[in-house]
């Protein structure tokens, strides 16, 4: 049985599974401390370093729909760690190095701000704009393009990421009470 996201093909049902997902990732920020939110993790990371995270990514994605260069989008270096990178790593560790002096304040208000923005650019297109491949958007980004809908990318950078850094906020949580 497939996923109720993979047979999401239109722009209400992308908004939809958007703010469901932010609505769970957003319920399960709140009800954290400033402590809780600032604490460095295992890892390094601060809840609020996620949501930074998240917010680079979301405001990269407003960039793409717009036809706009993504990865410049998220950042000064992040265009750069991208197109050197085989992987995710490199972009996401200079997304941190960018954003890891923010105060608490001014990261909930990025991850706000860039929220906001990418509603704005998902309500800007039609439909048959969401079905478009991402190649239609970047045109000039070197990757291999599999002809698959912007929409799912936005998903992947939304609800998909909203549920991923669940996870971890979760499990950091879970290690702080052990």
């Amino acid at each position: 049985m497939a996923d109720k996201h993979s047979l999401t093909q239109t722009q209400a049902e992308i908004l939809e599974n958007i703010a469901q997902g932010r609505a769970e990732f957003e319920a399960l920020i709140e009800k954290l401390s400033d402590a809780q939110l600032t604490t460095p993790g295992k890892d390094g990371w601060r809840i609020q370093d996620h949501l930074t995270h998240i917010a680079a990514w979301e405001q990269g994605t407003a960039a793409l729909l717009r036809q706009q260069p993504r990865y410049r989008a998220m950042g000064a270096g992040v265009e750069e760690a991208a197109r050197a990178a085989k992987d995710f790593d490199a972009p996401n560790a200079m997304i941190y190095k960018l954003h890891k002096d923010k105060s608490l304040r001014e990261a909930k208000d990025y991850f706000a701000h860039t929220h906001q923005d990418l509603l704005n650019a998902i309500n800007a297109l039609t439909d048959a704009d969401l079905l478009k491949p991402y190649s239609h958007y970047q045109p000039d980004e070197p990757r291999d393009d599999d002809a698959t809908p912007v929409l799912r990318w936005i998903g992947g950078n939304t609800y998909g990421h909203y549920e991923e850094h669940s996870e971890w906020i979760n499990a950091m949580l879970g290690d702080k009470v052990k």
